[in-house]
């Protein structure tokens, strides 16, 4: 019987350790939303016009991920908008309006979805106090257009609210000329009572060590005014103070996108996000720079947020792979094996192969599918005989397609005058490299290059020897590589439920002894890391592949037999493909970005230029 990774349980958010709430009764949100065209409540419209219930908002997206099936809370995302009547000027050739609508729409859709799946979003405008000022706003102090949930009914957080979003910015109107002020410090307190209030209605989202994190972006054109939006840096309506309190008594950072590229007219823009938390605005001059920059501020929340709370618990999966020159000859054993039907390529080809590999294998991942090297993360090993032969060839991590191919590649460690064609059999002198050192430009995680001995026989050109199959020295390699990377999994976090587990292909008997073999199998196995086997070629026994399973899974699981680099991408398929994975945690796309920044190479909030992204698309160069 062959059996899955078992589920992980869902653990808390730990970010931002937000502080009880203290000081913010009494603060009572705006009237209804005022639809610019008549007296009337706003409609929360669906792109098609029709007005949203609560069951559309809830089921707009068939593969909407629950919360409960998270690792992590969602964020709770408030963007509040400018809807002076300066929004009206031209932006680019459009409105700074129609863009920041534009805008808006875009972080919901990019990415396929993401930000709609893995967060909360809720819409607020502002404008100015229609009782103290002789022009009528359509907005009168602020209106909350799309909200986290039912304020009256169900507090139920709406997932996946994207088309509540996308449907608001189709249908509200632009800012009429000439009568919306700018009154920024009210908004600033609204938002501050529309969380306030949120965390009232839930208060596990203010669980110590298990908070919800909540962000306000704030999109503004100009100077904030007073009450009555005639009164530009009227005294006494300085919004940044109330962003401070935001910050720093509610944990709640407040991000700052302004219309513009000017500098020295946007320093009422820098002071807000400099007291909110976020050191300076955002500035955007057209709308390709305002998507850009909505785009920034949500990643920011993906990199700080959401991705340490998701790697920490990513699957770790251990490729250990039989290092014996046996791996080298034809299947008959006394010749060297010709270019790609050895088990070393036939591995290296279900491995790493493009676009047919592991590392393709598609994994259910709630409702839908994802592919396995997007949200688990590989690591590969080897081992041989007696002569400290185990290696560790790559740590865990995201996308090791390229670093498994470049690391097994037979001509990666094939350097002259020891190796000319490293198929040739012996005797063969290889020489194994260091990516840091020796591959230009360095895979962002240092791999090591590998191959089984071949040394000398008597002949030229006759089969590889030299590497045993100490198959108990490679899996204590393994379970010490554990240890050690739980005790400082650096650069990745590492939540202490996340799963581990370990496939061991080999190609023959093994010559340790069946004592050490079980011992670390077993041992691995109580704590918590399952080893599946695979038996590569007929120079292993199926029993023996089926004892090793056995042991490495409290006996519950049958090994796999292949003797073709298809059947052995279909016996690793089956291993992974019934995996428990987390839906919100679909964080890397590896076919578009190869090798993803480190985590201290991004999302610190600091001016990175993380534009580098594509430098290693042409790591297969190298092969």
């Amino acid at each position: 019987m062959n059996a899955p990774f078992l589920s992980r349980a869902v653990r808390p958010h730990r970010l931002f350790g937000l502080f009880a709430l203290a000081g913010l009764g009494g603060l009572a949100l705006d009237a209804e939303p005022v639809d610019a065209r008549s007296n009337e409540p706003t409609p929360k419209l669906s792109s098609d016009g029709t007005p949203h219930t609560d069951a559309d908002v809830r089921a707009d997206e068939e593969d909407c991920p629950e919360e409960d099936e998270c690792s992590f809370k969602k964020p709770n995302f408030l963007i509040v908008m400018d809807y002076s009547s300066s929004m009206i000027a031209d932006f680019g050739g459009s409105s700074r309006w129609d863009a920041a609508e534009a805008a808006v729409a875009n972080i919901m859709t990019m990415e396929d979805g993401y930000f709609d799946d893995n967060m909360h979003v809720a819409v607020m405008r502002f404008a100015h106090d229609q009782a103290t000022s002789p022009t009528a706003c359509p907005v009168d102090g602020t209106t909350v257009d799309v909200d986290w949930y039912d304020r009256d009914g169900d507090p139920e957080y709406y997932e996946c609210n994207g088309e509540a979003v996308v449907g608001f910015t189709d249908d509200v109107t632009t800012p009429e000329a000439e009568q919306c002020g700018t009154w920024t410090r009210h908004a600033m307190e609204q938002a501050q009572a529309f969380i306030a209030e949120s965390r009232t209605d839930h208060p596990e989202d203010t669980e110590v060590d298990a908070e919800r994190f909540y962000g306000v972006l704030l999109m503004t054109d100009g100077q904030w005014t007073g009450p009555s939006g005639l009164d530009p840096a009227a005294p006494g309506e300085n919004p940044s103070e109330i962003a401070q309190s935001l910050y720093q008594d509610d944990q709640v950072p407040t991000y700052v996108v302004a219309f513009s590229s000017d500098v020295a007219d946007l320093e009422f823009a820098h002071e807000i996000a400099a007291a909110g938390g976020t050191d300076e605005a955002v500035l955007a001059d057209d709308p390709a720079e305002l998507e850009g920059a909505l785009e920034k501020v949500v990643e920011d929340i993906k990199d700080s947020v959401i991705e340490p709370e998701c790697v920490g618990g990513l699957p770790r999966l251990m490729i250990l792979l039989d290092g014996s020159s046996s791996m080298l000859n034809s299947e008959a054993g006394n010749t060297p094996a010709a270019e790609g039907t050895s088990g070393w390529d036939i591995a290296r080809q279900a491995l790493a192969a493009d676009n047919d590999s592991l590392f393709d294998t598609e994994v259910t991942v709630g409702e839908h599918t994802a592919v396995l090297e997007d949200i688990v993360h590989v690591g590969a090993a080897t081992f041989g005989g007696l002569n400290s032969e185990e290696r560790l060839l790559v740590q865990y991590g995201p996308c090791m397609r390229d670093n498994l191919a470049w690391a097994l590649d037979p001509n990666t460690s094939c350097d002259e005058p020891g190796c000319t064609d490293p198929w040739a059999g012996s005797p063969i002198t290889w020489t194994y490299k260091d990516s840091d050192v020796d591959k230009d430009p360095p895979f962002k995680n240092q791999t090591q290059s590998h191959m089984p001995l071949c040394d000398h026989n008597p002949g030229d050109g006759t089969a590889c020897t030299g590497s045993g199959t100490e198959v108990h020295l490679g899996l204590g390699l393994v379970e010490q590589n554990v240890a050690d990377y739980q005790a400082n999994p650096d650069p990745y976090p590492l939540e202490s439920d996340a799963p581990f587990a370990n496939i061991l292909i080999t190609d023959g008997n093994y010559n340790s002894t069946d004592a050490d073999v079980q011992t670390v199998l077993e041992r691995m196995h109580t704590d918590g890391v399952a080893t599946y086997v695979i038996g590569l070629g007929n120079g292993i026994s199926e029993a023996n592949v089926n004892k090793m399973a056995r042991w490495g899974s409290g006996d519950q699981l049958d090994g796999y037999m292949a003797d073709t680099a298809e059947e052995l991408k279909a016996a690793l398929a089956q291993i992974v493909s019934d995996l428990a994975l987390d839906p919100c945690c679909e964080i890397n796309d590896c076919s578009e970005n190869p090798e993803p920044d480190l985590p201290e190479d991004t999302g610190d909030g600091d001016d990175d230029d993380d534009d580098d992204d594509d430098d290693d698309d042409d790591d297969d160069d190298d092969d």
